[in-house]
């Protein structure tokens, strides 16, 4: 996965185990963590906390 937060490009991967995804991602200069919500999907979108994320082919 890719992404930003306040404008820092993330790179990480995902895990999804029982309606729980966790991501563990890696911030530029080496920081990183992990993060764990749950998630609704419908297709090919999750949404997390109400917002929708669009898996990319």
């Amino acid at each position: 996965m890719t992404g930003e937060i306040f404008g820092i490009k993330i790179d990480g991967t995902y895990e999804i185990k029982d309606n729980q995804i966790t991501f563990l991602y890696t911030l530029i200069g080496g920081l990183g963590g992990t993060l764990t919500k749950s998630f609704e999907k419908d297709g090919n979108s999750i949404f997390i906390d109400g917002t929708e994320f669009v898996k990319q082919k």
